[in-house]
């Protein structure tokens, strides 16, 4: 089980919190489409988010094909929040991510 919290973002437009940009993800499709089990799984994911809240808790798989649509996602326009919110999902939903050395 993993929780994200629902992070207020400054970007201009509609997109407001983590929230957003996560349906935004799960809701835009990989080249090829998709196709039934994966309809299913975003599907999964995109009800939970529609509940609302200040953090929505996934199942592992559910968090998985979370971290699969970031990490596919083509950004349209460069934002330091979306780097935050990237690294936040690569992360496991943590925020401190630990430095390289």
């Amino acid at each position: 089980m993993k929780t994200i919290e629902n992070k207020k973002i400054n970007i201009p437009g509609e997109i407001k919190k983590y929230s957003d940009l996560i349906m935004l993800c799960v809701k835009n499709p990989s080249q090829g489409g998709l196709d039934i089990l994966e309809m299913r799984k975003r599907i999964k994911v995109i009800d939970i988010i529609e509940k609302g809240g200040k953090s929505f808790d996934f199942e592992d798989a559910d968090f998985e094909c979370i971290k699969e649509c970031v990490g596919n996602m083509r950004w349209v326009f460069p934002h330091k929040e979306i780097i935050n919110f990237v690294d936040y999902i690569s992360n496991n939903g943590k925020s401190n991510i630990p430095a390289k050395n």
